[in-house]
């Protein structure tokens, strides 16, 4: 039951955040809520980081947040993402290139050249 109230809440959010965000920020809110209340239930990590940490608003660049690039050099260059709503800044590193994880070199034991007597 609450899987497909969250499924039925994040449509309503996707729908209506280009054109009313208020509601949809009340909306997902209301996701948030459910949540909390249901620890199993996983939500999507993409949703959580296109959502405003204060008013709960579905950040869409241009629409409801103003979009800044910060950062002089590469390895520190940042996506800022202010919300119009509620003023509230959320910002990401631009990376070049996605993680990878590098498999771990065992070291190799060495054998001890004891005699056995």
């Amino acid at each position: 039951d609450g899987v497909h109230r969250l499924n039925f809440l994040q449509n309503a959010v996707e729908t209506y955040a280009d054109t009313l965000p208020v509601l949809a920020a009340s909306l997902s809110s209301h996701i948030f809520q459910i949540r909390e209340k249901i620890p199993k239930l996983k939500l999507d990590q993409t949703f959580k980081k296109q959502s405003c940490k204060g008013c709960r608003c579905p950040l869409r660049p241009n629409v409801t947040a103003d979009v800044r690039i910060l950062g002089k050099h590469r390895s520190q260059k940042k996506v800022a993402l202010t919300c119009q709503i509620c003023s509230t800044r959320k910002a990401f590193l631009i990376a070049d290139k996605p993680a990878t994880v590098k498999p771990e070199k065992r070291k190799k034991k060495k054998k001890s050249l004891k005699s056995n007597r």
